[in-house]
């Protein structure tokens, strides 16, 4: 019978597999399957596909009988089957949506009328309305204006606060204050939308946790204000793994921010939840970890993060994250192993603080090619870093690499023009090869 209409994500995300993080490592989620054949298969089976089917042999029945009834009318009945094989065509490339739905129907209609004999009786106009018509017009009147309404003006007021507090948030210099009003306006609607903002302000709150300076009570009120919210959509969106695991994100955040122990019980509670709707998700055995961490149960934590490799052993995140459980219980040749191999599989990290505490293993090593890398990752946060620059050009200058440890070098004194004699002697010294496999810094 198929999975049910509109939950074609929810079987998606069932059956996920975690080797499409070879290819991706967002936009991994999917709620339409782009193709009407596999998209009816999944979420009406094989009745509901059937049932299309027939659809579609009833339309060119009905142009058929008109063809039949009207043969000099070749032009408007090619056109009109040729429309609608082009529509049966793109959706198996794409997804219906609100505007091909009128055209489909107003082009149904269409074809439909003309195909009927206009001398049969059931053809004859009925002008008179009666009571019946006229409270069926009033019922479908009042339906539109809630529609128009509810579906349509309230929505669109919260998405313009919404856009309003994406957009405050991107500012260089903002009010925190105006970005949290923003925030708690669009979601003071009660719209079918406010699931999939809370899903956009998470990654927003989170980013808050590294920076300094911030509110913590006022972030944490804000979160909470938010997680409110979202516990009136889970009863709703208990299928909707990607929203119930933002959620157990929201709640680390007030963990974070307050000590909140029933917050990070209410985390460990949804983030299973959603394993549970989409079992090969990474990331999800990620947060896991992430909570048993903070509750103290590292060797759970580490097991969670053994789990996300064992699915995929091909995603750089796992190494980096397992590296910094090995930092943290102090174990350097699994921290090692680890940030090798999340540097062979090209680690692209999204906040540095973490990697000063993993550098020192390294230069304590003279492992210049891991230095390279993960001096690089420093470089590209904090470009005027001249210390870490000229970090970085003394590892090129340790394995030979003259024209990047000069370049590099040279950085030095578009920043610090006050340090041209010393890049310049070191300059002398590379060419020199005084630099190869040295391992002081």
């Amino acid at each position: 019978m198929g999975w049910g209409v509109e939950n074609y994500n929810t079987a998606y995300n069932k059956y996920f597999d975690a080797s499409f993080y070879n290819l991706a490592r967002s936009q991994t989620y999917f709620d339409r399957a782009h193709n009407i054949v596999i998209e009816l298969l999944t979420t009406a089976g094989v009745l509901g596909l059937i049932s299309y089917l027939i659809l579609g042999f009833f339309i060119y029945y009905y142009l058929y009988k008109y063809y039949k009834r009207e043969p000099g009318e070749t032009v408007i009945i090619s056109s009109l089957a040729g429309l609608f094989l082009a529509y049966f065509i793109q959706n198996l490339l794409v997804f219906d949506t609100v505007v091909t739905y009128i055209a489909f129907f107003l082009a149904l209609s269409y074809a439909y009328s003309v195909s009927r004999d206009s001398d049969s009786e059931d053809n004859q106009a009925d002008i008179n309305l009666g009571m019946a018509k006229k409270f069926s017009i009033l019922i479908v009147a009042i339906l539109i204006g809630y529609l128009v309404v509810w579906q349509n003006i309230r929505p669109a007021i919260s998405a313009y606060y919404m856009r309003a507090a994406m957009n405050e948030n991107n500012k260089p210099t903002y009010y925190y204050q105006d970005f949290s009003n923003f925030v708690r306006k669009s979601l003071s609607y009660n719209t079918i939308w406010d699931a999939e903002y809370i899903i956009e302000y998470t990654s927003i709150f989170k980013d808050f946790l590294g920076e300094e300076g911030v509110d913590k009570q006022a972030v944490s009120k804000d979160v909470s204000y938010i997680v409110e919210v979202g516990e009136k959509y889970l009863p709703h969106s208990h299928n909707d793994d990607k929203f119930i695991s933002q959620m157990s994100g929201l709640y680390e955040i007030i963990y974070d921010y307050a000590g909140d122990i029933s917050a990070l019980e209410r985390a460990e509670e949804l983030i299973k939840m959603a394993i549970d709707l989409s079992p090969n998700r990474i990331y999800y055995w990620h947060i896991l970890a992430q909570v048993y961490e903070f509750d103290g149960r590292d060797e759970q934590a580490i097991e969670a993060l053994n789990k996300a490799r064992d699915l995929n052993p091909n995603v750089a995140d796992t190494y980096w994250s397992l590296a910094l459980m090995y930092s943290k219980l102090n174990q350097p040749e699994e921290i090692i192993k680890n940030v090798k191999e999340a540097v062979e599989k090209k680690l692209l990290l999204y906040n540095i603080k973490d990697l000063f505490d993993i550098l020192p293993i390294f230069e304590q090593e003279q492992d210049y090619e891991t230095l390279i890398f993960l001096y690089r990752q420093v470089v590209n946060f904090e470009p005027n870093n001249f210390d870490y620059l000229a970090k970085l050009a003394g590892a090129y200058a340790a394995l030979g690499q003259n024209e990047e440890a000069i370049e590099t070098a040279k950085k030095i004194i578009e920043i610090n023009p006050a340090a041209i004699e010393q890049i310049n002697q070191f300059i002398l010294d590379v060419e020199a090869g005084k630099y190869l496999k040295i391992s002081n810094f």
